[in-house]
């Protein structure tokens, strides 16, 4: 069977997913981030000074809004930071469990389109540059439940269980950096467990509150 492409969010092509092939690489990847969350201490304790500032709760609460030209988006998320890093030539590496709820708001109106609600569980990869003070990179990807089944604009999704996976770069500022501003890109899709799956991608803009 081949693997086929789609055009998302401002002419993005996203690679196949139409295959087993993409199927094992979403389950490979996350797998590669659970198994990081779970890993004996690597390197460096958390508690250790460093560009992770350490002295603050390691829970978050986040806000984010975002868009696609179908939908609208608006995330509710609460975050726990792991308790390790790893300092590598790059910068510090680091991560935190994602668990978030959404609600899409359709901008299409016809049979079967209707807003929907988005519950996801994410581990996140986050990278501390050593060049850039204050700023980070960031890869995740989890699982999600969107129910009811999504359709706007030609796009439907056949499944409510859907793979998200995102890529992100961002600044923290204010006291302690207990605050953060990230852009992201976010898309959302089965892997082809199911067909049709046209995938959604979503433009985000995000701010975190660090108690």
């Amino acid at each position: 069977m081949k693997s086929r492409s789609y055009d998302g969010f401002d002419g993005i092509r996203w690679p196949g997913v139409g295959s087993m092939r993409d199927v094992a690489c979403h389950r490979s990847v996350l797998c590669l981030l659970l198994t990081a969350a779970s890993l004996p201490l690597a390197a460096q304790p958390a508690s250790t000074p460093g560009p992770v500032v350490a002295a603050v709760s390691p829970v978050s609460f986040s806000i984010q809004a975002g868009a696609t030209s179908r939908a609208d988006s608006l995330t509710l998320a609460v975050s726990r930071d792991w308790d390790r890093q790893w300092q590598t030539r790059l910068g510090t590496i680091t991560g935190y469990w994602e668990l978030s709820i959404g609600r899409w708001f359709n901008r299409n109106d016809g049979p079967g389109m209707r807003d929907v609600t988005q519950i996801g569980v994410t581990p996140v990869l986050r990278l501390y540059p050593h060049w850039a003070e204050h700023w980070f990179a960031e890869l995740g990807i989890g699982l999600n439940l969107i129910t009811p089944h999504y359709s706007s604009g030609g796009r439907s999704f056949s499944s409510k269980f859907n793979f998200g996976d995102h890529i992100a770069i961002g600044r923290r500022f204010g006291a302690q950096s207990r605050q953060e501003i990230a852009l992201r890109v976010q898309h959302f899709s089965n892997a082809g467990i199911d067909h049709p799956n046209p995938g959604e991608n979503f433009i985000q803009l995000r701010y975190t509150q660090r108690w």
